[in-house]
């Protein structure tokens, strides 16, 4: 009942390396199902991640409109039942050029959020 267009998918992550400039790139994905198909909402170069006062390791900051998550899933409001999940996830490319999928992160100190854990897994409620 809210309305989309003030809605948005915001958060921080850090990247958690030996290597704090190994990191290239991160892209994110949005699934309308945890086992459906990704769609590409955007990307973060490495070099975008900073590290702030106080703290040890590089953070980049993410927002996506609502409406953006929900256009790049040609998915309208409507279409989400009360109580469902929509995902997101993400995808580090790493400097030498391995990339390694959200798949494959099992370790939480390669990438981690402040706000939900592990990172590359993010469920979003969609309420009433």
């Amino acid at each position: 009942s809210a309305d989309i267009s003030t809605q948005k998918v915001e958060f921080d992550a850090d990247f958690l390396s030996d290597d704090l400039g190994s990191l290239s790139e991160v892209r994110v994905y949005a699934k309308a199902t945890d086992t459906g198909a990704r769609a590409q909402l955007g990307s973060a170069a490495g070099s975008s991640f900073s590290i702030p006062s106080g703290e040890r390791y590089p953070r980049g900051s993410f927002s996506y409109s609502a409406s953006d998550v929900l256009s790049a899933l040609n998915l309208n409001l409507a279409d989400l039942p009360t109580n469902s999940y929509l995902f997101i996830e993400c995808d580090l490319t790493l400097t030498n050029g391995t990339v390694v999928p959200s798949s494959a992160i099992v370790n939480s100190s390669l990438f981690e959020s402040a706000l939900f854990y592990p990172a590359h897994n993010l469920r979003i409620l969609v309420v009433d």
